[in-house]
């Protein structure tokens, strides 16, 4: 991804900010980012069988964002434990955003099936084994 941080235009070099914070809470920097908006058809749409497109959307630009970890123990805890909740607020550097703004903060919930992959153990200190975690967040 580059940079890990971000900074907003106008402040100081010095202070940054993360790519995503989860309920406040500014989590690790991601390997790895997908901003997606989505919309979504009624069981009608679809091609006739002239093969003319018929859209009936039910709800457009519904926004998701993925987002994989590899990290440490102490910080994939806290990953883990900032997507159990099922409502979440999770904000985020947006490209959907003027260059002023930059961030969006949506209400969503985190994939449900939460797969943690152990990349390397650490038998002799496990807060030292490696990680790899991603979900996405789909805004209600």
């Amino acid at each position: 991804m580059g940079a890990d941080f971000f900074t907003r235009k106008g402040e100081q070099m010095a202070k940054t900010y993360s790519i995503v914070k989860i309920d406040g809470v500014e989590m690790p920097a991601p390997s790895d980012f997908s901003p997606t908006s989505d919309d979504y058809d009624s069981k009608s749409a679809g091609r006739s069988e002239n093969m003319f497109m018929t859209r009936d959307i039910i709800r457009s630009n519904v926004r998701t964002a993925s987002f994989t970890w590899r990290l440490q123990t102490p910080d994939m805890r806290k990953v883990w434990n900032a997507v159990l909740p099922p409502k979440i607020k999770v904000t985020f550097f947006d490209l959907a955003q003027p260059a002023d703004t930059q961030y969006s903060t949506m209400d969503c919930y985190a994939d449900p099936s939460r797969k943690p992959k152990l990349l390397k153990w650490n038998p002799d200190d496990p807060e030292k084994s490696w990680w790899e975690f991603t979900t996405t967040f789909t805004e209600y």
